[in-house]
This record gives C-alpha cells, structure tokens and sequence, in this order.
C-alpha cells in the first residue's frame, strides 16, 4: 500500500484535542490517503464540548456518546480503546488508524494496533507523553504544525536538534558516506516518531538539512542526496603537520594516519579532494614522502 495511499480510521479525543485542530488533523491525513471511519468520542451533554459540536457536519465526524458512569474514570478513553479494537478485527481494508489525543493512556492500543500490522498516526499537542509518541508510527504535534503555518515558533520539541545532527552524521556514515533525503527522512520518522521539520520552524525538510554545518546536500540524476560536509584540505593539513610535529622518526603507517584523520575529522574521503587512495593523496602534499606503507612527513606541509 503506497504511503500517501492508505485507508484510515480517525478516532478522536474530543476531552484531550481542541476543536481547532480539526482542519489541521485532515490536512495531515490527506498527504497520507482517505479517512474512511471519522469518529469523535466525548461526553456530548456537556458544556465543554460546543466547539467539537459546530464542527461534526462539516467535517462529516460522527460523535460517539459517552457518559461519566463512574466519578474519576474516564469513559471516553474505554471506549476508543474499545472501538479502536472492533474497528481492527471487522475491517481488513483498513491500512492505518489515527488516534488523535494528547493522552497517555493510549499507548497500549497503539502498540496493538502496530503489533497487529497497521501504521498508527498519533496526534496531539507538545505535551503529550513521550510514551505514547513512541508507541506510534508517526507522530504529529498539531501545536506544533500550527505555529509553524502562523510563522512562530514552538517553545519545545520533542527531540534535541543536537541529537538529530548526530543521528544523521552517524546513518550516513553507515550508509557509506551518502543517502537520498527521502531516504533520511525515512531513517529519522522510524527513529524519532514525533520528527517533523515543522516543530523546528522550518516549512521543508530541504531548509531543515541546510541548517546543519556537519553535513550537505547535492543534486545527482535529478535526485537531491546528503552527505557529511567536505573537509577543509587546510584543516587537514595542519593535523597532519601536528602529528609530524609529535613524532620523533616522522614515519606514521597510512591506515593509523587515515584512522587518525577520520577520528578528527569524520567526513574525511580522499576521493573529495580528486584521489582515489590515501597514498595518492598524500604522495600530493609536499613535505611528505610514502615509502611502502608509510608516510614520512619531512617537514611543514603544504599543498
């Protein structure tokens, strides 16, 4: 089944999602296919739930009645639970489920309805639990997405930026040294299931990339791919002086002196610089000479 291709059960809280999300939560579900079951669980004799009503005909939701039976428990979480697991066992046809709340208590349906082979997009505001945001395939922060739409920026994301930059320095050089940014992408949402370049401020996922110094995009074949940024030629030659500087007979061993540079520099290929082997690199810079499978580095290197 294509991504953007599913059958989806939408099932909403209306006690823990506003009403003015409402437009957001279909936006979203469109990029991924057509929203077969729209059903909104709420105590509906209640007062609070005037918003939810004017919106129900517009958006075709159906709204699920449920009495506070029992002081302090909340009905409406049992029975989406409940529903959630009919819905699952009386329609094959069904690709995915989109459990709409910012409620932990939603985290074991979502990790049945994932045991049970379907892809489970949770929504919800930035205060939602990392347990449930975990639970689900997807993730999306509709806060989030909104201050994004209105130009500002949320004061919290899910995942530290930095811990982003390290997860993708660490995929492509698993990935020997190059992806596809649709394949980035992938890698982050399998992850980080809240990731969306939305909750950084940023409209595109190509903007996102462009902010990080430790790595690049470029074009091939019409594809845009992503590799770790090139290495400043300089910056690896003063290493290499520095090394010479600390070693008394100044012969290093080509694979120790490469293992060094790729620990200071992790992003380090010759092939970047027009080389297609270290020793033809370093046979390139003067003041160093390569006898067998050494590197003997006579004195301040230039290029």
């Amino acid at each position: 089944m294509s991504a953007n291709n599913m059958k989806i059960a939408l099932l909403i809280d209306a006690d823990n999602i506003s009403a003015k999300y409402i437009k957001t939560i279909f936006d979203e579900l469109a990029k991924k296919g057509t929203v077969t079951y729209r059903r909104v669980y709420a105590d509906w004799s209640s007062t609070r739930t005037g918003e939810w009503q004017k919106v129900l005909v517009e958006h075709s939701l159906t709204a699920i009645q449920q009495f506070p039976f029992t002081k302090g428990k909340n009905a409406t979480d049992s029975a989406m639970i409940i529903d959630a697991m009919d819905i699952l066992y009386r329609n094959d046809y069904l690709d995915a489920f989109c459990i709409a709340t910012s409620d932990s208590d939603f985290t074991s349906i979502a990790n049945k309805l994932r045991e049970a082979g379907k892809f489970v997009i949770g929504m919800g505001e930035q205060k939602t639990p990392t347990a449930f945001v975990n639970a689900c395939s997807e993730f999306k922060f509709l806060d989030a997405i909104e201050d994004d739409a209105d130009g500002n920026n949320s004061d919290s994301v899910v995942t530290d930026k930095k811990k982003i930059a390290d997860s993708i320095e660490d995929y492509i050089r698993s990935e020997s040294g190059e992806v596809y940014t649709s394949q980035l992408k992938a890698f982050l949402k399998n992850k980080y299931p809240g990731f969306d370049e939305r909750n950084y401020g940023y409209s595109r996922f190509s903007k996102f990339l462009n902010d990080f110094d430790n790595i690049e995009t470029y074009e091939r074949d019409t594809k845009v791919l992503v590799r770790g940024a090139r290495v400043d030629s300089i910056k690896v030659y003063e290493y290499i002086d520095s090394l010479r500087l600390a070693s008394k007979d100044k012969s290093i061993n080509i694979g120790l002196l490469k293992t060094n540079i790729v620990k200071q520099f992790p992003h380090f290929n010759v092939k970047d610089f027009g080389y297609s082997s270290m020793k033809k690199f370093l046979q390139s810079i003067m003041g160093v000479t390569v006898e067998g499978d050494n590197a003997v580095i006579h004195k301040k290197l230039k290029k």
